[in-house]
């Protein structure tokens, strides 16, 4: 449990959840100007940072 603790202030990890929000703030403000997209830009960023903070912990614990 400390190691995730541990991991989860790598920079590397926060390094992923900036690229995923960027990433998914993005795609999703793109949707939404196309009109095939509904959701908030901020809920689909947040969903982008969990994924990309979840994906460096992972590999900082392996």
């Amino acid at each position: 449990m400390e190691a995730l603790v541990v991991a989860s202030w790598l920079p590397q990890v926060v390094l992923l959840a900036l690229v995923g929000f960027v990433a998914f703030y993005s795609s999703c403000a793109v949707g939404i100007r196309a009109g095939w997209l509904a959701y908030h830009p901020s809920v689909c960023g947040s969903v982008g940072a969990a994924g990309g903070a979840a994906m460096g912990i992972l590999t900082a614990t392996l």
